[in-house]
């Protein structure tokens, strides 16, 4: 019978996400996206957002 292989190859792309620093345009689109969600919500301004460009 065969066993499967179980080792796990270590490489930058699989360490874990905390050991990685965040990029900013990933922090931008993280607050673009809260603050759209929290001002629809409450249907008015309550985290500005500015158009792009």
């Amino acid at each position: 019978m065969l066993q499967p292989d179980l080792r796990v190859t270590l490489s930058a792309a699989s360490a874990p996400a905390r050991l990685r620093p965040t990029p900013p345009s990933a922090l931008v689109a993280w607050y673009a996206s809260f603050a759209t969600v929290t001002n629809s919500t409450w249907k008015r301004t309550a985290l500005p957002v500015w158009p792009l460009g």
